[in-house]
């Protein structure tokens, strides 16, 4: 496929693993996620996101393949949890609808399974496990709604006529319990213990909120 930007290149290669994009993909997401115990940087997080918002699909995969990874068996909080929040970041504030079905899709099983979750190392470690818990949750039950409800309530144009509005009362009995399921979890995400003292932590919620 050929695009008519300065992306067109690289777009045509068989393979990103080596490639200087795929270099500038890896280190903005370790960047993003790296030990600091701050939110992931913005500057990192912009990276990503115009990388996940290209016109080249082969990037788009790549990119949430490798924050998807970051995911997997760590023990360390603090990168799950901003791995985590980058992939929400991402799902929310992409222009492209079809990078959020790609999110949703390939990312829910994996948070599906952070539902044991557990950073035993340090005592404090144990509140952050628990949040990171309860936010994998919200976004499973929030993505596995989308193929039920084939949009997102939380993410409609205010501007514009809701998309339930239109909806019979048959759709709305069947569709909206799982609107509500998703919003107990989102209520359930609120930090406890510890964590509420931890701004990572206070940033992922306030992208919940």
């Amino acid at each position: 496929v050929f695009f008519n930007n300065a992306q067109s290149t690289r777009c045509l290669s068989p393979s990103l693993t080596s490639s200087p994009v795929s270099q500038e993909i890896d280190v903005a997401i370790v960047k993003a996620t790296n030990h600091d115990v701050v939110p992931p940087k913005e500057k990192h997080v912009r990276t990503i996101m115009r990388f996940a918002d290209s016109a080249c699909s082969q990037d788009v995969k790549y990119l949430l393949d490798n924050i998807i990874r970051r995911t997997k068996g760590l023990q360390d909080w603090l990168m799950v949890l901003k791995a985590i929040t980058v992939l929400h970041r991402i799902y929310r504030e992409t222009k492209s609808q079809e990078v959020k079905k790609k999110v949703a899709h390939w990312s829910r099983y994996h948070l599906a399974s952070l539902k044991n979750y557990k950073d035993g190392s340090t005592p404090e470690a144990l509140d952050m496990s628990a949040f990171i818990r309860t936010y994998s949750l919200y976004l499973y039950e929030k993505f596995d709604s989308l193929g039920e409800l084939e949009f997102d309530p939380a993410l409609e144009d205010t501007s514009a006529p809701s998309k339930t509005s239109a909806m019979s009362s048959a759709d709305l009995c069947e569709k909206f319990p799982k609107v509500q399921t998703v919003m107990y979890r989102a209520i359930g995400c609120k930090p406890q213990g510890v964590a509420c003292h931890t701004n990572v932590v206070l940033f992922s919620f306030l992208t919940v909120v």
